[in-house]
């Protein structure tokens, strides 16, 4: 059996940050993360604006961080760059120290954070136009090689 460490709704006593959300740790398997999604929480506006041109306009880079002495290379997005494309992925420093009640001199004080997890959806509808695009070449295949 492994353990569960589980975030109903609520504020955080200390940081008053509402926490929603599960982590799962299970032995020989790895860690599990969950995000309530239940459509009874959400208000639901329709289809996101976001997709595909969204994505390929991300630019991945290579990195390493400025006060690690191993210097290994990362590879990932910054969080300046995102902002601009997909904002809903990144908490900006204000927001952060907000929330987690920091203060200036704290170790993560006004830095920018990326939430990843947030591109699922849009890797989803990234692929879904995809597939449109794919089916529609098909189609036009189809048709010039039954009109040849």
């Amino acid at each position: 059996m492994g353990w569960r460490l589980t975030c109903g709704i609520n504020k955080h006593p200390s940081t008053g940050y509402t926490e929603v959300g599960k982590v799962y740790a299970l032995p020989n398997q790895g860690v599990m993360y969950a995000t309530d999604s239940d459509l009874r929480l959400k208000d639901v506006i329709g289809e996101t604006k976001y997709g595909l041109k969204n994505l390929l306009n991300l630019k991945v880079k290579d990195y390493t961080w400025k006060k690690s002495p191993r210097k290994n290379i990362d590879t990932g997005l910054i969080a300046q760059e995102v902002e601009d494309i997909y904002p809903n992925a990144v908490i900006s420093g204000e927001d952060k120290n907000k929330k987690l009640n920091l203060k200036e001199g704290d170790v993560n004080y006004n830095y920018m954070n990326i939430e990843y997890n947030k591109f699922v959806p849009l890797l989803i509808k990234s692929v879904q136009e995809q597939q449109e695009q794919i089916d529609n070449l098909k189609q036009q295949i189809k048709e010039l090689k039954d009109g040849v």
